[in-house]
């Protein structure tokens, strides 16, 4: 049975996302002028931004290779470390040690957002006397 309460949201959201997406996708490389915003420069000819643009382009395609080189390489030194782990502790001995790892990194993640004030960080009214014992 279909849920229309479901389907409307899921449809609002898709189209909330298509409105947004030519904005996107322009927020996404500030650090690159526009053909558009290039043509607001005063005193280049047109030859002069297709160059800078040109340039730009290129410099951002090499930035983005590096990148997933750089991502696949870090994904390589992850598997082979959990491989000769798994070799040398056992598979028992690496699932406790994997366990524990996630717990540590939850836990530093946790203080992280405490440090600044995010989620999970204790609330400061403000009043001092709060914290102190009273007699009565």
């Amino acid at each position: 049975m279909k849920n229309p309460i479901r389907n409307t949201l899921v449809l609002g959201l898709l189209t909330a996302l298509l409105a947004a997406a030519p904005g996107f996708a322009q927020s996404r490389h500030k650090h690159m002028p526009s053909e558009e915003v290039l043509a607001t420069i005063p005193g280049l000819t047109q030859a002069q931004r297709d160059t800078i643009f040109r340039i730009e382009t290129e410099q951002r395609a090499e930035h983005k290779a590096l990148l997933e080189a750089e991502r696949s390489a870090h994904q390589a030194i992850k598997e082979q470390t959990t491989a000769e782990l798994r070799a040398e502790l056992g598979d028992d001995a690496y699932a406790t040690y994997a366990a524990w790892k996630l717990e540590q990194r939850a836990e530093r993640k946790h203080t992280r957002h405490q440090r600044r004030g995010g989620r999970g960080a204790p609330m400061d009214n403000g009043d001092e006397s709060s914290d102190a014992t009273t007699e009565g």
